[in-house]
């Protein structure tokens, strides 16, 4: 069908007047209605009909134009040609539903003019048929064959004679076709306030316009395709070229999937495999070269969720982008489990690591994850430590830190030892310790746990005093109060060590 851009320029009168609705003017046209003198006044409407009125004919029907127009807005007319003058209420609310408006000459007859509409759109009808069965045969031929986008590309820009550009979900453009316009991003997102989901036509800039179309997947939309051409000379033509290459588009997008949801899943069931799975030694390096793993080189294994009690399920692709280098993941439940070398395996460097890493993840996906690593090994035996350590201090982290934690097995030290302890004998151990302690603060509004805390913290007297904030005679008399209400000697190793692991312990047990 012709687009209403596409009429005004070939069949309107000259001197026809744009009224409202600039960015409707590429709207598409189904069929045309003129306002008859007797009632109804119109035939039944389907929509996307350009509607010509005469004011005075509405008049003589005993119709307002606002009712008229807001009448015609709601059948979903594509545009309306008056002959006459429009109350200013009837412009401001054409404009706000961006609704076409031309004004027509005086001189113009009306039914003359609805017939050589008619005649345009039948001519469109019948060159727009031709040109769909060599746009499908050709395009969607090359998708099924699964010759790739390009091809795709190549092809649709050939028949066309238009350029054509590729964007991604955010009107991100990819090559090629983008570089010619480096703020498109920009005005698309100033054009639509909500992504389109069919396709609309716009101006891209005074002497340029253009159709885009969402290329739709099974979940959501892969990418849009834009179809540019001069403003004035942009037609239905080029709407059908942008909808019938983003369905090839969309098949071709939706065939690469599959076979990348097949990749994956083989690659899932072999490293699967290599994590858990009993296997000898050759059968392990047979799997590992398969995945592209070097046994010989360090290797950490991850596991990471959304944190949250909605889990949102993370895309493989976008945490390996994320990451920015080789990384194998995999999805294990509602985890995502990921492999990547180490080359500095030094402590500090893996908790630098560790925070980096998710840091990143977190920002570029835009969630707040949970994550448990573990330290790095060489050989398959190795894999499964790593792993088995990113599942521990993924439990461990949670337990104690809560949601969002980003634990390394490596620094979980005496936690992992109070977690294999049952949580009664912890009570008790606890107990025994500084339950003494901690009754003496709760009922004299103390801080001699806090004080015992610090004091095992800190190296030197005068350290401890800085953290307090307290004078140093003052933390001695706290000292000398600890030792006789816990009736022990902070000076003895073994002391110091009890009042440490029950300290940890009372973290295990309030997380518990």
């Amino acid at each position: 069908m012709p687009t209403v851009e596409q009429i005004r320029r070939q069949v309107l009168p000259q001197d026809t007047s744009l009224v409202t609705g600039e960015r409707g003017e590429f709207n598409e046209v189904s069929w045309v209605v003129t306002l008859r003198p007797t009632p109804p006044g119109f035939d039944r409407l389907r929509g996307n009909e350009i509607a010509l009125v005469d004011v005075i004919t509405a008049k003589r029907l005993g119709v307002t134009m606002s009712s008229l127009v807001r009448s015609l807005s709601e059948q979903g007319v594509s545009s309306i040609g008056v002959q006459g003058d429009l109350p200013e209420e009837v412009i401001d609310f054409a404009q706000k539903q961006n609704l076409v408006i031309f004004k027509i000459p005086q001189t113009s007859d009306l039914i003359a003019l609805e017939a050589r509409i008619v005649s345009l759109i039948r001519e469109e009808r019948d060159r727009l048929y031709q040109q769909e069965q060599e746009l499908t045969s050709a395009l969607m031929g090359l998708a099924l064959a699964g010759r790739g986008v390009n091809a795709i590309l190549n092809k649709l820009t050939e028949l066309s004679g238009r350029k054509v550009i590729l964007l991604g979900p955010g009107f991100e453009p990819y090559l090629p076709g983008g570089q010619d316009f480096p703020d498109i991003k920009k005005r698309l997102l100033k054009a639509f306030s909500v992504p389109p989901v069919s396709i609309k036509g716009l101006h891209l800039a005074e002497e340029t316009a253009g159709f885009v179309s969402p290329i739709l997947g099974k979940q959501r939309t892969e990418g849009y395709l834009l179809v540019v051409a001069p403003a004035l000379e942009l037609e239905e033509v080029d709407r059908l070229a942008a909808r019938v290459g983003a369905l090839a588009l969309a098949v071709e997008m939706s065939r690469r999937q599959a076979v990348e949801d097949t990749e994956d899943k083989f690659q899932a069931e072999m490293l699967e495999f290599l994590l858990t799975g009993d296997l000898s030694s050759t059968a392990a390096a047979e799997r590992a070269e398969k995945l592209g793993l070097d046994l010989a080189r360090r290797y950490s294994v991850m596991k990471i969720e959304t944190a949250g009690p909605a889990k949102t399920e993370l895309s493989i692709k976008a945490v390996k982008a994320a990451l920015g280098k080789k990384t194998l993941c995999f999805r294990r439940g509602g985890s995502l489990i990921i492999i990547f070398e180490v080359i500095n395996h030094a402590l500090n460097d893996m908790r630098y690591l560790k925070q980096e890493t998710g840091q990143k993840l977190s920002r570029q996906l835009g969630v707040v994850i949970s994550m448990g690593m573990g330290r790095s090994y060489i050989a398959a035996e190795g894999l499964k430590n790593s792993f088995q350590e990113s599942e521990q201090a993924f439990m461990i982290g949670k337990r104690l830190f809560g949601e969002g934690s980003l634990s390394f097995f490596g620094d979980l030290g005496v936690y992992r030892l109070l977690l294999s302890i049952g949580i009664d004998e912890l009570k008790s151990f606890y107990r025994e310790s500084v339950g003494d302690l901690e009754e003496y603060d709760r009922e004299h509004g103390g801080e001699l746990s806090h004080t015992l805390g610090e004091i095992l913290k800190y190296p030197t007297l005068a350290e401890t005093a800085k953290a307090l904030h307290v004078h140093r005679n003052t933390l001695l008399y706290r000292i000398q109060r600890i030792q006789e209400i816990t009736n022990m000697n902070l000076d003895d190793g073994e002391t110091r060590l009890t009042f440490h692991l029950a300290l940890k312990a009372q973290d295990v047990i309030r997380r518990s």
